[in-house]
């Protein structure tokens, strides 16, 4: 018989075999999942970034040892799983053989690529995939859609509480408002989910309020990514609609119409954006500008692949120095250190190509579950929602980084659908049948099994290694910035462990210090951190930055001090983001000071040909009058 309160029509309508552990058990995953959230939602908005590791790492160990004793899998499953841990293996040899190992392992906790929150994922989709079933796969998306609703009306209601926030775009518990618009597209999915799959009309209401909430999130978050994965999870809808050897021109015909009507949709919403300045008058001055400063991003992703391709950069350790083809108007304060701003850009610049051929292992090792999923997917209205969102989710990634409260949650849904992809149906729409033997597991490969069991192994193994580094990082996170106990754990990083990321914290507080009354020691230690970090402002371009424009306004002072250090900071941050005109520029100020006429009015024809960098083009005008440090 039907479950009560569930819609029992449809071609996968069927309940699933759960171990007989009670009724409590079935709420182990989703209330450890709620837990979750509620740490995040405690610890205020910005916290996703690291609560969401800590939290799910805390929970995923245990919650993992439970699965196992409740679902004791076949060997089969079980070795399909351990091969999950292979790309994080890789990712592992990637970070011990990076150009900076104790600098990627120092950030590893809070970093979207780190391998201590890529294994708490991990662990959270192996107890999903462990845990699987209809009943669990309910129970998460009440959890999900009450908190995702909940996450939106605080960021619809809110704007943007964060004080560092560099637009007026809503980002509510979350970092920014890339990530809110990321995560409500899973919440609209989750929440479509309980609307079609419940037979109460309060379900259904209550589902589609939860919806539109979320719907209504991705709007306001005015994030281009969640609005192209939004479109790509409409125009997705009429593939799983598509029965199986269906002919004719009917369903290429409904397809096209959806696409044809997603992409007006789309250009509509870009048009409005850009003829009204939804943006802001600050953030986007015109059409050309609109992508440029993403594209030049990814040019710079692309670049330092190229440098290092076999085994990358290792996590954490890459940020693009994005000043060139972007208008000046658009980063008032100065140039400015991105993230890779996409997922697989991200992760060829932390693992290479050894990630890459890892994960591509894995995924063919499990290539038959896609298809399981999209089987029992097909023509259910319920999971057509769920699994559209799932992969608009997927798309808006490609288009920014992966978050880590987003991809847990994602994470746990792609288990449950996978768990309950291979369970075997005890209930038909004829009523209960016998419930089928078990079926001998299939022998699996030794070298498989070895090569997931070594992976498994170090990952545990080198996790408990790093804890330590790791709970330092937590501490610069949990404590209030800029105190004392900050600024000497930034300092440690900085110089002890020669962390590129603490280092660059440090000497923007210590710069932001040196402006306060008696301030030149403050000056004096960012310049300490600079020089003793040598050869790391060679591949980091604004620890590069920092201390040209440091030795920049030393040059009166310091005539011969100031300018042999910016030489050298000049020909680190050609080295670390070569083709920017910055460096131009600070070339500009050391020809000035050295007496280079021709030199001089060689960069200066050079800057002053780019028109978009209005405010550098009024510094070198005052150069050329004669009123030097503009």
């Amino acid at each position: 018989m039907p479950t009560k309160g569930r819609a029992s029509a449809g071609p996968n309508s069927t309940s699933y075999d759960n171990p007989p552990s009670g009724r409590a058990a079935n709420w182990v995953l989703p209330g450890a999942l709620a837990l979750v959230f509620a740490s995040v939602a405690l610890l205020g908005p910005g916290w996703d970034a690291s609560a969401a590791p800590v939290a799910a790492l805390a929970l995923g160990g245990p919650l993992v040892a439970w699965s196992l004793y409740a679902r004791r899998p076949d060997p089969a499953r079980l070795a399909m799983l351990l091969i999950g841990a292979v790309p994080l293996a890789a990712l592992l040899v990637s970070s011990l053989l990076a150009t900076n190992p104790s600098a990627s392992l120092f950030g590893f906790l809070t970093q979207r690529t780190g391998w201590i929150t890529w294994f708490a994922l991990y662990a959270w989709f192996w107890a999903s995939v462990l845990h699987g079933g209809r009943d669990a796969l309910d129970r998460v998306g009440v959890v999900l859609a009450v908190a995702l609703a909940a996450a939106a009306l605080y960021g619809i209601f809110s704007g943007a509480p964060d004080p560092t926030a560099w637009s007026d775009k809503p980002s509510g518990l979350f970092s920014n408002a890339i990530t809110f618009g990321q995560v409500m597209l899973l919440g609209l999915g989750v929440s479509a989910y309980i609307a079609l799959s419940r037979s109460s009309f309060a379900w259904r209401v209550a589902g589609g309020a939860a919806g539109a909430i979320c719907l209504v999130g991705i709007l306001v978050s005015r994030s281009r990514g969640s609005w192209i994965g939004l479109v790509a999870a409409v125009a997705v809808v009429p593939l799983l609609f598509w029965p199986e050897g269906s002919k004719g021109y009917r369903p290429w015909l409904r397809l096209g119409s959806v696409l044809v009507v997603a992409l007006i949709a789309l250009g509509l919403l870009f048009g409005y954006v850009t003829s009204v300045g939804a943006f802001g008058p600050d953030v986007y001055a015109s059409v050309d500008s609109l992508f440029s400063q993403r594209l030049g991003i990814w040019r710079s992703a692309l670049l330092d692949i190229s440098r290092h391709p076999l085994l990358g950069r290792g996590p954490a350790q890459f940020t693009a120095f994005a000043m060139l083809d972007v208008d000046a108007n658009l980063w008032p304060q100065g140039p400015m250190t991105f993230a890779p701003h996409s997922s697989p850009l991200e992760f060829l610049v932390a693992g290479g190509l050894l990630l890459a051929a890892a994960a591509a292992f894995t995924l063919w090792q499990w290539r038959e579950w896609p298809a399981k999923v999209l089987s029992k997917a097909r023509g259910n209205p319920a999971r057509v929602a769920l699994l559209s969102a799932l992969l608009g989710y997927a798309v808006a990634t490609l288009f920014s980084w992966v978050d880590a409260l987003g991809a847990l949650a994602a994470a746990a849904l792609l288990g449950l659908l996978a768990g309950d992809a291979s369970s075997e149906p005890i209930l038909t729409k004829k009523g209960p049948r016998k419930r089928p033997k078990k079926r001998k597991p299939a022998p699996v490969p030794a070298l498989t099994t070895t090569v997931a069991v070594v992976a498994v192994a170090s990952t545990v193994a080198l996790t408990a290694a790093v804890m330590p580094s790791a709970a330092g990082e937590f501490l610069i996170r949990s404590a209030s910035p800029g105190s004392d106990g900050h600024i000497a754990t930034l300092r440690d990083g900085a110089i002890r462990l020669r962390d590129a990321e603490a280092a660059m914290q440090y000497v923007n507080i210590c710069l932001d210090k040196s402006a306060e009354a008696d301030g030149s020691q403050w000056r004096d230690r960012a310049r300490e951190a600079l020089d003793m970090l040598g050869r790391e402002t060679r591949w980091h371009a604004g620890l590069a930055y920092a201390n040209a424009d440091m030795s920049s306004a030393d040059l009166e002072t310091d005539p011969a001090g100031a300018s042999s250090r910016l030489l050298a900071a000049i020909q680190a941050g050609r080295e670390a983001a070569p083709g920017s005109m910055m460096w131009d520029y600070f070339e500009l100020l050391y020809s000035a000071d050295t007496g280079d006429p021709q030199r001089s009015a060689e960069l200066a024809g050079r800057i002053l040909a780019l028109p978009q960098m209005p405010n550098v083009r009024v510094a070198v005008e005052q150069l050329r009058e004669g009123k030097k440090g503009g």
